[in-house]
Parts: C-alpha cells; structure tokens; sequence
C-alpha cells in the first residue's frame, strides 16, 4: 500500500498517527529508539529508510557522527525539513527504499524502523539486498516490526486512527492473526521471526532477533563471521 501511505499517511496526517500514540505505544517506539541508540558509535554514519517527519532522526542524531534519512513522500520530506530545522547535520532525501542512490558500501547503520519493511509494499527481500549494498562490510541494518505481545496495543492505535479520519474504518472481520484490515482497502500486516530468518537464509546474512519489552521486533543483519 505505498500508494495509500503517500496519499493518506504522510507529512500532517502521519504526524497525527504519533499524536494519537497513548502510553503503551509511546513505550513500543521509544523502545525502538533506545535500541537503535545502543547501536550507534560515534564515528557512524547512519541511514535511516522511510524516515517519514524526521521522529526518529532527531533523537538519534546526537549519537552518530552523520545521519541521513530517505523516504519517498514528499509530503515527509518537506515536513522532515521543517522539524529537523533545528538539527541541520541530519540530511533528508526524496528517495525509493528499493533505488537508494548513494555508493556502495556507504553507511556503517541502516535502520528500518517500526514495521517499514512490510510497510513499504515491496519485496522484503529486494528492500534489504538493496539496504545491504550501502551498508559497509563490517556494517549492520537494523529492521523492526510489530510483535505478537503487541497486537491488543496496536490494534487499539489503529482503531484510534480510523476514528480520527487518518485510515478507513476497521474491517473487524478481515482483521486478526497480525493482520489490520480497513474497509477503504488499507492493510496492515507484520513481520515475523521467521520471515525475517527467510530473508537472511535468502541473502546468506547472519541474523539475530530481538523482542524488546515495548513490543518491537527487532532483527539485526550482519555478515556472517
């Protein structure tokens, strides 16, 4: 649905989704971060795909020595500027996750964060090749999606964002088992360890998964010893 996010999830409306995030899920994304933070070192420089408003740049700038952000709505990237003006080290790209024009072998991080990797409506196994070709031989890409923990939370979040106008209403009976369907055609579905093992056997990556207290599912790829 990368169509559906550009159109209907992107610059002000995305922002609302995050205003809209009660306690648990502020606890879920800043879980992320924190993750993310532990990882960095502070000669790294860090990519981060489909940054959308710059929510997760801002936080993680400060521990990197560069960072940098692509996504492909521009609606983000013009809010990104406005938000990060503040932070002007951080640098924003109009760019497609599965066409990232930087050189080979170019960042020592790339981040995925929340459910990106299902999010972005392409070949979870194409957008990694992809990520892994500018990240450096000795470098690691970080993706996460939702747990299983976190589905009663999530769906709650999303029930939130139907009823403020930003998704169609929950279709309930097309919804369960890590998948949110809307009447308006919108479908959200997750990342499980397994996919992400899939993916990593596929492009021969050694890989670790996490499940953070929060409720993120975190899975780290890295070239294998």
């Amino acid at each position: 649905m990368k169509d559906y996010y550009i159109e209907n999830l992107s610059g002000n409306q995305l922002y609302r989704v995050y205003g809209l995030a009660d306690e648990p899920v502020k606890r879920y994304l800043q879980g992320e971060i924190d993750f993310f933070k532990q990882r960095i070192s502070p000669g790294d420089r860090v990519l981060e795909l489909g940054c959308g408003y710059g929510r997760i740049l801002k936080q993680i700038a400060s521990a990197a020595h560069t960072t940098e952000g692509i996504d492909n709505a521009r609606a983000n990237v013009e809010l990104a500027t406005e938000y990060l003006q503040d932070n002007p080290g951080i640098e924003i790209h109009l760019m497609s996750v599965d066409n990232l024009e930087f050189m080979d072998h170019s960042f020592d991080l790339v981040l995925c964060a929340q459910n990106g990797l299902s999010a972005f409506g392409l070949d979870p196994i194409n957008v990694v090749r992809e990520a892994w070709r500018v990240a450096k031989q000795d470098g690691r890409l970080i993706c996460c999606s939702y747990a299983e923990s976190f589905w009663p939370r999530r769906l709650q979040w999303f029930r939130d964002q139907a009823a403020a106008g930003l998704l169609g209403a929950i279709d309930e009976s097309k919804t369960g088992n890590g998948v949110i369907t809307c009447v308006d055609g919108f479908q959200s579905c997750a990342m499980t360890a397994s996919r992400f093992r899939d993916i990593a056997a596929a492009l021969d990556l050694a890989l670790e998964v996490h499940e953070l207290p929060g409720g993120s599912l975190v899975a780290e790829f890295s070239h294998k010893e």
